[in-house]
């Protein structure tokens, strides 16, 4: 699990208190963005669960703790209405189908994010346009527009955009390959390592203008053969859990859902200002143009920590 999460050579008690930190640091800048993380632990009713494993979770990452009959159907229940007050109605079924008398503890993750664009687009532009899907087909999706100086990069095979979110903490990276491209070829070049120290740092101020468009993206899968895949085989086999209890555990299942929207909302109270830059272009390039009207990479990341909040790839945007 440590080699697949990359923290093999961190001791626990370091990792755990970054992830306080991180959560602190988020949740404390008063901003209109709303980012909701929340951590639940239910046990057996009887399963013997080590005081430490409850306490580290407790203090280190918010977790609420309690005890089930997971041979109660009613047990699904609880952990969905538990999921759905988190994520404000977004995520509704995450126990469906994960639980039954054989279950020991059950682990949830629920995180709900929106935000306000610093630069929201107005309604009056959006305008119905083809979204191009894979094998030709397309659909008529409501596109939103503007034209202003964005913070854009030319990559080798790309175009990409930040769209700060009100504050200018956080943002929202949108990556649109070249025709003859896809997402995931820049998927295949844009490793951590990568992103850090090559791709972000090019970014820069630059007259043009973005179509994006207005959707709704709703994305569930079953995490165990992808985890398996990546390495973490033992864990969902022989797995060594003996720090959570003495008995004989392995993970049976994991689940993600997510949900994120893109639309044009956002207000013009309480703004930041962005320093203007002083010099003047002498040879200004000429305006980019960037229809994002076939599949896309985006991520949010969080520019005073460096760290990716959400990555996703885009095939077929929802209906708003």
């Amino acid at each position: 699990m440590q080699g697949v999460l990359g923290t093999t050579a961190l001791p626990p008690e370091l990792v755990n208190g970054a992830n306080w930190d991180f959560d602190k640091s988020l949740n404390g800048r008063g901003t209109n963005i709303i980012l909701n993380a929340a951590n639940a632990i239910w046990c057996q009713k009887g399963t013997p669960i080590k005081p430490e494993f409850i306490s580290c979770n407790q203090q280190y990452f918010g977790a609420t703790v309690g005890t089930l009959d997971f041979g109660d159907p009613r047990s699904v229940g609880v952990i969905n209405a538990w999921a759905s007050e988190k994520t404000r109605g977004r995520i509704t079924a995450i126990a469906d189908g994960l639980v039954n008398s054989m279950t020991e503890l059950f682990l949830a993750n629920a995180v709900y994010f929106k935000g306000k664009w610093e630069e929201p687009f107005e309604v009056k532009d959006t305008k119905e346009r083809p979204f191009h899907l894979r094998g030709g087909r397309h659909k008529q999706l409501p596109m939103m527009e503007q034209a202003r100086r964005f913070t854009y990069r030319q990559g080798s095979g790309y175009q990409a955009v930040r769209l700060p979110y009100q504050g200018w903490s956080l943002g929202m990276y949108v990556f649109l390959p070249d025709p003859g491209s896809s997402p995931e070829k820049l998927l295949s070049i844009m490793s951590g390592d990568t992103w850090q120290r090559v791709t972000k740092p090019e970014f820069s101020e630059r007259q043009g203008s973005l179509v994006l468009p207005r959707c709704r993206l709703e994305y569930g899968v079953e995490m165990k053969r992808p985890l398996m895949a990546l390495g973490m085989k033992s864990a969902f086999s022989n797995a060594d859990l003996s720090g959570i209890s003495g008995r004989s555990l392995f993970i049976s299942a994991a689940r993600q859902r997510a949900f994120v929207e893109m639309n044009e909302e956002g207000t013009e109270a309480a703004m930041t200002a962005v320093p203007a830059a002083s010099a003047i272009e002498v040879n200004p390039p000429k305006p980019f143009q960037m229809i994002v009207d076939r599949p896309f990479l985006f991520l949010i990341a969080d520019e005073q920590t460096g760290v990716i909040l959400f990555i996703g790839v885009v095939f077929e945007p929802g209906a708003p």
